[in-house]
């Protein structure tokens, strides 16, 4: 049976989620913001569990995802991989940072000195296992068998909260965990300036996961407001649409 949503009432000209995909749905935090072209954008807590099944049904409604977690593998570690299979010789003791970190991810470390997560040599996999199997459903169900672009270019936007708000000079090491509700309540004051934040600021402030699926919506209208890095060079933009592009706004967030 399909899934079913029940939640709020979106009005907005432009509907995002984000989403801050966790490896389970209890630690996966989903937020609606509706987008009015002469007002405040407008959150949205989204309501129940997380499942594949309800992130689907909440894709059917929306029309952009913003989503933290990786789209893809770097090409060297897939290609290594295939060449392993075969028995065919591979570099798997050449550059070990070709190995486990994407273009995107050395762009972003040049941007903000924050190195991602790797995804092929950490606990970040479990993570990409299930972004890799909603991609394919989101494509099969909601886009008429059209998978999105990796890149972003699409319905569907990969990004990187922590690193987000290092771009736009908040917060973005201590809002973690029990011990990071004064720097939430921080970075919480500096969104308010660019989104209603509604019943979402009670949530957040309670769970990161919850603030990271906002910020991850609010990278989204960035993109759409052309204040996103994009591949700069034909060689990013190969390697986005294959591995995935983390959009990272371009500057800091001058309040509005």
């Amino acid at each position: 049976m399909e899934a079913q949503v029940a939640g709020p009432v979106l009005t907005g000209a432009v509907r995002i989620l984000g989403i801050d995909l966790a490896s389970q749905p209890e630690k996966t935090g989903v937020v609606l913001v509706d987008v009015e072209e002469s007002a405040l954008p407008v959150a949205h807590l989204v309501p129940g569990r997380a499942t594949d099944d309800a992130l689907v049904a909440w894709a059917k409604l929306v029309d952009r995802i913003g989503i933290d977690a990786p789209m893809g593998w770097p090409n060297a570690f897939v290609e290594g991989m295939v060449n392993h299979v075969e028995y065919r010789s591979w570099d798997a003791a050449g550059e070990v940072k070709g190995l486990t970190h994407r273009v995107t991810d050395h762009v972003v470390h040049d941007q903000t000195g924050i190195w991602p997560l790797s995804v092929s040599a950490d606990k970040l996999a479990y993570v990409a296992f299930r972004c890799a199997h909603l991609q394919q459903r989101f494509a099969e169900e909601v886009w008429d068998g059209v998978p999105a672009p990796r890149d972003g270019s699409g319905r569907l936007v990969e990004t990187y909260p922590a690193a987000a708000l290092r771009m736009w000079g908040l917060p973005y090491k201590s809002y973690k965990g029990d011990s990071g509700e004064a720097a939430c309540r921080t970075i919480l004051d500096g969104l308010r300036r660019r989104v209603e934040l509604g019943e979402v600021e009670r949530a957040a402030i309670r769970s990161d996961h919850v603030l990271d699926a906002l910020v991850s919506a609010l990278v989204v209208v960035e993109l759409m407001n052309g204040r996103t890095i994009k591949p700069r060079t034909e060689e990013e933009a190969a390697a986005a649409r294959l591995e995935g592009w983390i959009h990272l706004p371009s500057s800091t967030w001058v309040p509005a």
